[in-house]
């Protein structure tokens, strides 16, 4: 379902495995597996507490997003 005006979702998690903070993406996972990077507004992420929080990510559909760590070629380097 693709919405007529894309939407914003604000997204808080917590209590992850504590994980090594590096370059954390919010994406869309494509059909085929790969990460798609999309817009937001701000994103916070505190690895050795376990917690992301996201606002305002930018929305165009219903489907699969996720929080994830792209590669060199999936962020365009």
């Amino acid at each position: 379902m693709q919405f007529a005006i894309p939407s914003t979702i604000d997204v808080t998690i917590e209590n992850l495995d504590p994980f090594s903070q590096g370059s954390v993406a919010f994406v869309y996972v494509r059909p085929n597996g790969t990460l798609e990077p999309i817009l937001f507004e701000n994103i916070s992420v505190t690895g050795k507490l376990g917690k992301i929080k996201l606002k305002n990510g930018l929305i165009r559909h219903f489907s699969q997003y996720s929080f994830g760590r792209l590669t060199a070629e999936e962020n365009g380097r």
